[in-house]
């Protein structure tokens, strides 16, 4: 089944914690009955069909999203990191978007917070508030209905002080709703999903004294807190998750039991009914228990929609993790997937997906029926920066090392499958025994020396896009490969460039390898305008290519052109050639970069003459750096590809008129280091909502 709005409350997972084994007393003077509501207690509208893993490591503030099926699908969404270590963190949904908010970085005195958006393509967006409280809370979870957020909050001093607080839409924390002080503070607490629309409930629990209070307590739709339920037990569970079945609610507590015998940390679980109303089920209230060989310090849970099916996610200190199968009956099954990870993340949580942004190797195709009318000036591409150079294929090297001539993580068969469309190959030529011979690399004239190494080759590129496109579900990808930017090596630098001959050699090898798989892009006609690939739609394109097959490479070339051969050339203001305004910003710094290339593609004199505009959303090691490799180009890249698709997000969505991406002022090109994806979900973000851009 989809993700009812019954069970959507199930998926708000907060890695908190928990109890169980005593005496249960209800306080509350509640109709205690089964009846179907709107679904209260927190169930938002169904998001979307899929679900990804957001994790958060608090020791250097990393944190990541990375699909989830039955099983962690591996290759992360995206990663990046806070400037700040955060203490606590919970995820919510308001009107239908979903955030995460992250408290405890003292700053002149007071603990700031802050809350950011999270889309459904598993990216992160930009934050929506940031303040700061008078006091440090120990806790903070979600308090859900179908129309209202709330937050509540404690304090493990200033006598266990908590608040109810409202969130207002677009992620801005609103106005205090109630307040007070406890008894108790709650060591381990959980929201409580419940299928009635007067109520939102959590569970809390004391593990630090002997008695193990619990309670439930509950707010009204106005944020007023009141106690549903409580009582004593005879163990402290340091861990809780609860998750809504379709007509049942069910509680997960976990703790950790020391055995002297073999100094080991056992991890004793419970599955136990929680009532319509918010309180303990004494009537069967155990509905499942055993012990782990591991006690698992951060846990959470998730829907999965395709298989109606929930799943414990749990990982220890070790940095082992594992997913396992809960029932709809509140009972444990089988374990569905097990791996270490190299952090241990103090934090998990599930937020929604929509699948088609895990479908990268397609992506063209599975959206031609946006983009296969439009030209490739109306549509935006993901492209790689310094294509041909990671690390596994970087050698002979002159005067160069990783840290300032590796710019990708993978090679091209790599990005290909996640989905970078646009080519950025630099040549280099040389000789040797047997005469001319050419490669690919990068290279540059820095602080008066030049440096560089050889990279990929320009075979592995060829039998790369060969083998992508004998899939026939590539066949609607088109691929732009810029060769450019030659050089002779040993030479490197400006001093070195390839010689007129070098270069027509290097682009008509290069071209007639291409061609000899059949998907090269050419044109035979007498009329040179029908040539013109700028005004060609993409599925014009793709009716270009030889005997039969579709055209899905175009080859680019600096100064050279010959379209029978299948070579395009790179010109400015060329009459028949592709052209994109390419300007990078040559700065480390993140902030000037954004900056500086927001500013470039705002400006109209940028998209004139027919041409493209590329944005170069990459960094640059300055002089210094290169040469002494403090620094290295795959950790600056680190800094600006987490923020790629909620800049673009919010320039497509903008209403301010002076600062919104229109169809006149698009980027054609999202161009990166370290190619792993986020920039193609950015293309595919944006070319959808195209058609909702102003002239």
């Amino acid at each position: 089944m989809k993700l009812s709005s019954k069970a959507a409350w199930a998926f708000i997972a907060i890695s908190s914690l928990l109890v169980f084994a005593g005496i249960a007393c209800d306080n509350g003077d509640d109709d205690d009955d089964e009846d179907e509501g709107p679904s209260a207690g927190g169930a938002p509208d169904r998001l979307a069909d899929g679900v990804a893993l957001f994790g958060y490591n608090q020791s250097d503030s990393t944190y990541f999203t990375q699909q989830l099926t039955d099983k962690l699908i591996s290759g992360e969404m995206t990663r990046g990191f806070y400037g700040h270590k955060w203490d606590v963190m919970t995820y919510f949904t308001v009107d239908g978007e979903q955030f995460i908010m992250g408290h405890g970085n003292k700053s002149d005195g007071r603990y700031e917070y802050f809350i950011q958006q999270i889309h459904v393509s598993g990216e992160m967006g930009l934050e929506t508030d940031r303040g700061s409280w008078a006091y440090k809370y120990n806790t903070l979870i979600p308090l859900m209905f179908a129309d209202k957020t709330f937050i509540f909050a404690q304090d493990s001093s200033n006598d266990n002080w908590w608040f109810v607080q409202e969130i207002k839409s677009g992620g801005i924390l609103g106005h205090e709703t109630d307040h007070g002080t406890a008894a108790y503070f709650y060591d381990t607490i959980t929201p409580i999903p419940l299928d009635k629309d007067d109520r939102a409930c959590f569970f809390g629990h004391t593990i630090d004294d002997n008695d193990h209070y619990w309670i439930t307590d509950c707010i009204t739709t106005d944020g007023e807190l009141w106690r549903k339920d409580s009582g004593h037990w005879g163990h402290g569970w340091q861990v809780a998750t609860s998750y809504r079945a379709p007509d049942q609610t069910y509680l997960f507590g976990h703790r950790h039991d020391y055995h002297a015998s073999d100094a080991h940390y056992y991890g004793p679980w419970f599955l136990a009914r929680i009532d319509n109303a918010g309180g303990m089920d004494d009537t069967g209230f155990e509905t499942g228990n055993g012990t782990w060989h591991n006690y698992y310090k951060t846990i959470t849970h998730y829907y999965y929609p395709p298989n109606d099916r929930f799943y414990i996610v749990g990982e220890n200190t070790d940095k082992y993790f594992f997913i396992q199968h809960v029932s709809h009956a509140g009972t444990m099954q089988s374990e569905t997937y097990n791996d270490n990870w190299g952090r241990f993340y103090d934090y998990l949580a599930p937020v929604y997906l929509e699948p088609k942004y895990t479908q990268l190797d397609s992506w063209m195709g599975n959206m031609n029926s946006v983009i296969g009318d439009r030209t490739l000036f109306e549509i935006a591409l993901p492209g790689s920066h310094d294509s041909a150079m990671n690390e596994d294929d970087k050698h002979n090297c002159y005067y160069g090392y990783s840290c300032n001539t590796v710019t990708q993580k993978g090679n091209v068969a790599y990005q290909l499958e996640k989905g970078s469309r646009y080519f950025d190959l630099r040549a280099m030529a040389h000789s040797s025994d047997d005469g001319f011979e050419w490669g690919l690399g990068h290279a540059a004239h820095v602080a008066g020396s030049n440096m560089g190494c050889m990279g990929e080759g320009w075979e592995s590129v060829v039998d790369a896009l060969d083998d992508f496109f004998s899939d026939d579900s590539h066949s609607q990808e088109v691929v732009i490969l810029k060769l450019w930017n030659c050089m002779e090596y040993p030479g490197l630098g400006n001093d070195g460039s390839c010689s007129n001959t070098a270069k027509q050699t290097i682009a008509y090898q290069f071209a007639d390898n291409l061609d000899m798989m059949g998907h090269l892009v050419k044109c035979t006609t007498s009329s040179t305008e029908d040539c013109d690939i700028r005004k060609k739609t993409v599925n014009e394109i793709l009716a270009m290519g030889p005997d039969g097959k579709n055209g899905n490479i175009i080859l680019v070339v600096q100064n050279i052109e010959d379209h029978e051969r299948g070579i395009y050339q790179w010109g400015y203001s060329m009459d028949y050639g592709f052209y994109l305004h390419d300007s990078y910003s040559d700065t480390e710094d993140y902030d000037t970069m954004r900056d500086d290339q927001i500013d470039l593609m705002l400006d109209s004199a940028n998209h004139a003459w027919d041409q493209g505009f590329l944005l170069s959303w990459t960094l640059t090691l300055s002089d210094t750096d290169a040469s002494g490799c403090e620094k290295n180009i795959l950790d600056l890249s680190a800094h600006a590809i987490p923020h790629l698709y909620a800049e673009i997000y919010e320039l497509a969505t903008s209403k301010d008129t002076s600062n919104q991406i229109t169809k006149s002022l698009f980027p054609n090109i999202l161009l990166v280091d370290a190619f792993v994806g986020n920039a193609t979900r950015a293309a595919m973000f944006l070319n959808e909502y195209y058609d909702n851009l102003s002239d």
